[in-house]
């Protein structure tokens, strides 16, 4: 799960309550104190650059890349295709 909260700069403590409005009466959730540190965007695709190099090697991944999408095309290209049969 991914929050963005824009104007961070630094870190920042944030308390978080979780509430389920469908169910009234179940118990509120409140989490400890949680730091959260601004991190770079450069490319401003909603993912930190850190991420980006981590997972993909480069902050130059157009936004509707995924690992997935490379693993598709990369199967693809290598399945055969099939030849229909000879009667």
């Amino acid at each position: 799960m991914f929050l963005t909260v824009t104007d961070v700069q630094g870190c920042t403590n944030y308390d978080v309550i979780i509430t389920n409005v469908c169910s009234p009466g179940t118990p509120t959730i409140r989490s400890s104190s949680v730091a959260v540190c601004a991190l770079a965007d450069d490319d401003h695709d909603g993912l930190a650059d850190v991420w980006e190099l981590r997972y993909f090697g480069t902050t130059n991944v157009p936004p509707q890349t995924t690992r997935t999408a490379t693993a598709s095309r990369r199967s693809k290209s290598t399945t055969p295709t099939p030849t229909p049969p000879t009667s």
